[in-house]
C-alpha cells in the first residue's frame, strides 16, 4: 500500500495562516498542514451538521496535523469551509 508524506503529497494549498498537503488515498483524504500563525477555525465551520460547540479546531503557532478523513465528507466539509471563508471576506 503506498504511503503519503508531507514532502510527496500531490495537492498543496498555502492559505497564508497555514500550508496543507494533501493526497487521495483509496477513499480517504490524508492531509498534512502546517500552521504558521494561531487559527481559531469556529467561523469557518458555521453550519456543519455534528458539530457540537467546542468541537471545532483551535490551534497554536507552529502545530502540525495529520488528518485523515473519507474523501466525499472532506469534500462537503470543504465545499461549507469556502463559503464561509467567501462570506467572511465580502
Amino acid at each position: 500500500m503506498p504511503s503519503p508524506s508531507k514532502q510527496s503529497a500531490s495537492h498543496v494549498e498555502d492559505m497564508g495562516i497555514m500550508e496543507g498537503r494533501y493526497e487521495e488515498l483509496g477513499g480517504c483524504t490524508v492531509g498534512f498542514e502546517t500552521f504558521r500563525e494561531h487559527a481559531d477555525g469556529t467561523p469557518l465551520f458555521r453550519g456543519l451538521p455534528d458539530a457540537p460547540p467546542g468541537h471545532v479546531p483551535v490551534v497554536e503557532t507552529g502545530t502540525e496535523v495529520v488528518e485523515f478523513s473519507p474523501t466525499g465528507e472532506y469534500e462537503k466539509t470543504m465545499e461549507v469551509v469556502a463559503g464561509n471563508i467567501a462570506a467572511l471576506q465580502s
